[in-house]
């Protein structure tokens, strides 16, 4: 919950978009856990937009975590949040 705290949403900026994309790397069939990866990152939505709004350079995480979760999608849940990753992206 960054979006909660008192923080310069540039400070932490390039910090998330690189552990988020390590994360979205777990995300991968070769992995027993990889769907729980993806459902654990869904929760990172209220901090992704956050930082979107922003204006923080997290674009190339948030394709890279849309690519990986649309590639292992296997419900209506994982797809929503491939398509909300993309609105978040888009409006960029």
């Amino acid at each position: 919950d960054l979006w909660r705290l008192d923080i310069d949403p540039a400070a932490v900026c390039e910090a998330y978009g690189a552990a988020l994309q390590a994360a979205a790397a777990k995300i991968d069939r070769t992995r027993s856990d990889y769907i729980g990866v993806a459902i654990d990152l869904e929760r990172q939505l209220p901090n992704i937009k956050w930082l979107a709004a922003a204006r923080c350079d997290i674009g190339e995480a948030v394709a890279f975590l849309e690519t990986r979760v649309r590639a292992v999608s296997d419900s209506p849940r994982l797809t929503g949040f491939a398509d909300t990753l993309a609105s978040i992206r888009q409006a960029r």
